[in-house]
């Protein structure tokens, strides 16, 4: 697989994550209480979250690891490769809580990754940049 397609879905990743500055609100409360914030802020993280995991996949034909069994398995098969491997697991993990809305969505939990969890998409940019150099 070529890694200009992966660079393409970095590129893109990386203007998502220039607009949670305008995105995400400066406090809680003001999050907690727009109901508008509170959409974009999940669909910001979700379509982050997701263009991560399509990353993931293509790094898994690139490396010709196989076709993951599941979902669960995607970054499974990238472990060897990933530092913070278990981080991106749990991002994706909260990707389907806000896909899937299995219960309620805790607004706390999603205004803390909104606002802590952007380094993370960083490191996962500059881990992918490393591997397909290699």
């Amino acid at each position: 697989m070529d890694s200009s397609k992966i660079l393409t879905k970095l590129d893109q990743l990386e203007k998502y994550l220039a607009k949670y500055d305008e995105i995400v609100p400066i406090s809680e409360e003001i999050y907690i209480n727009s109901f508008e914030k509170q959409l974009a802020v999940e669909r910001l993280l979700q379509i982050s979250i997701e263009i991560m995991i399509d990353v993931a996949m293509m790094l898994i034909k690139q490396k010709h690891l196989g076709l993951p069994a599941d979902e669960d398995d995607v970054f499974d098969k990238l472990q060897p490769f990933f530092k913070k491997i278990e981080k991106y697991k749990e991002m994706k993990r909260f990707r389907n809580l806000l896909v899937h809305r299995y219960g309620e969505v805790n607004n706390k939990q999603v205004f803390y990754n909104a606002t802590n969890c952007i380094e993370d998409f960083y490191s996962f940019m500059t881990e992918v940049k490393n591997i397909i150099s290699k």
